[in-house]
């Protein structure tokens, strides 16, 4: 899921907590617990250390 996001939005985030987080969203909206009329803030405030944690070049060429 996070490497999914990171191609649709051209962010990459941090594996650990913004990883954790974005995964949460997407099985809230997959489950029906977020409607399409549900306003929805993902607000990041940060986690930018553990960004270059992984190869991101390997990640974002895999499926």
């Amino acid at each position: 899921m996070q490497v999914q996001a990171a191609r649709l939005t051209g962010l990459i985030w941090d594996p650990t907590y913004t990883g954790k987080a974005i995964v949460g969203l997407h099985d809230q909206i997959a489950s029906g617990g977020l409607g399409p009329d549900t306003d929805v803030v993902f607000w990041h405030t940060g986690g930018g250390f553990a960004t270059f944690a992984n190869d991101w070049e390997r990640v974002m060429e895999s499926d």
